[in-house]
């Protein structure tokens, strides 16, 4: 399926997205539903499907016929799957304030803000269709917190956004800006819908050629590598 196929087929099934949660929700053990790729053999497939996702997965002989997931909807694959489990590390959580220092080479986990005196958390890295180097954060991060699409492009600074000194000594003071933005994007509902909240910043070139692909920060010594690539999107929307 080419690329405007998914997106088509991608615009369809959010169409009935709520109406399909709707259906799902009175089965006692799901906990979420949303779409993507289905996976089989823990590998992405080329199929676009509903993605079920339960709390315990069980044999179908074990299910009642009550809470059997049909294996399609309006003719679209379901993929049933457990969601990830994110266990609370009690000597990181609430420490996130130790982060607060500049690091270069970039990597992710560390402080980005686009003003000076708030900031979050850098997740992670991608590329524009153009081969633009681009690393991924909240929208209230790097704009605001109201829910809508921004496209200002704004500074984008880590830690935060400096003051540089009025001189013309490149040594006297630094902004700390590493790029700027593209787009935030702010949907949040209430615990029943979908939400969105996402920001995207260009790297600055000089700063994107040695771009450490980790997950870490001075508030933990665990450090996570990522490897592979993948794309951020079904279809073009």
């Amino acid at each position: 399926m080419d690329k405007k196929e998914f997106g088509r087929k991608q615009r369809i099934m959010e169409a009935s997205l709520r109406d399909v949660k709707t259906t799902l929700s009175v089965i006692s053990n799901v906990v979420a539903v949303g779409i993507g790729l289905k996976e089989s053999g823990r590998k992405f497939t080329e199929k676009i499907s509903y993605r079920v996702f339960v709390a315990v997965k069980k044999d179908l002989a074990e299910l009642k016929p009550e809470e059997i997931i049909p294996a399609a909807i309006d003719g679209i694959p379901t993929d049933v799957l457990t969601p990830y489990s994110v266990v609370n590390d009690s000597g990181v959580c609430g420490e996130e304030r130790m982060t607060l220092s500049m690091k270069r080479p970039l990597r992710a986990g560390i402080a980005v803000s686009g003003d000076s005196t708030s900031y979050g958390t850098l997740g992670w890295f991608g590329k524009l269709d153009d081969g633009t180097d681009v690393l991924l954060t909240s929208k209230h991060v790097l704009y605001d917190g109201i829910n809508q699409i921004d496209l200002r492009k704004l500074k984008t600074a880590q830690p935060r956004l400096g003051k540089p000194a009025g001189c013309f000594c490149p040594a006297s003071g630094n902004d700390n800006v590493i790029g700027d933005s593209v787009i935030g994007i702010r949907n949040i509902h209430s615990s029943g819908d979908t939400s969105a909240d996402c920001a995207i910043a260009r790297i600055h070139p000089e700063l994107a050629s040695d771009i450490v692909l980790e997950i870490t920060n001075d508030s933990t010594a665990e450090i996570l590598t990522v490897t592979g690539t993948a794309s951020a999107v079904i279809g073009d929307n």
